[in-house]
């Protein structure tokens, strides 16, 4: 959890439709899905193919890596490298135990880079670095310092500077993650708990 690196699979589709809100659009914006995607000599497709645009529910609900493809390259390679920084999954992230690895990061951002990267391949962190980013994606916005220390809950709000991305971009997550779980598509279905209000996302890497 603190040493050791990983590719993390679909669970960082997590992450590419974070980018995709942040940057104006909503669930229902549709996503060109309908062919693979080519990068040099490499073919991307998805593992069901509908042979028709996908929405963005729809891209993370059905784990379309062609749907998650298309969203970083829209957003193009700075913005997406950009966006992992800020999220703290390109620089190791440490705790009293540990400075953290160095992540397994690619030397460049092409095509093909951008592409892998946008559902969960080329880029290995520490479970404990996403868990940080995915609690700060899911808790309304804010960032998230790991610690073995006690917090103090009366804490001081978070500041401005803390805000890693919107409230709506965080609400509108938890909603997928939910829906990932209680719709038939979904890929997150024996997750679910009576009782619970259990959100989730699928990553095979």
């Amino acid at each position: 959890i603190l040493a050791g690196t990983f590719e993390l699979g679909s669970i960082m589709k997590l992450v590419t439709v974070a980018m995709a809100l942040e940057d104006g659009k909503s669930l229902d914006t549709m996503v060109d899905t309908i062919e693979p995607l080519q990068a040099g000599r490499h073919t991307i497709e998805d593992l069901h193919p509908l042979g028709r645009p996908r929405s963005i529910a729809e891209v993370f609900i059905r784990s379309s890596n062609v749907g998650a493809g298309q969203l970083a390259l829209a957003a193009g390679p700075d913005r997406q490298k950009a966006f992992l920084e800020r999220l703290g999954l390109w620089s190791p992230v440490g705790t009293e135990a540990s400075a953290g690895p160095e992540p397994m990061r690619p030397a460049r951002m092409g095509r093909a880079e951008q592409i892998t990267l946008a559902y969960g391949h080329g880029l290995a962190v520490t479970p404990l670095q996403f868990a940080v980013a995915a609690a700060a994606l899911l808790n309304g916005g804010t960032k998230v310092t790991p610690t073995f220390l006690s917090r103090d809950m009366m804490a001081d709000p978070a500041s401005a500077s803390d805000r890693l991305v919107s409230e709506r971009t965080s609400g509108l997550l938890r909603e997928l993650m939910r829906r990932n779980v209680t719709e038939p598509a979904g890929t997150g279905g024996r997750a679910d708990v009576p009782g619970y209000h259990v959100g989730g996302k699928t990553g095979t890497a």
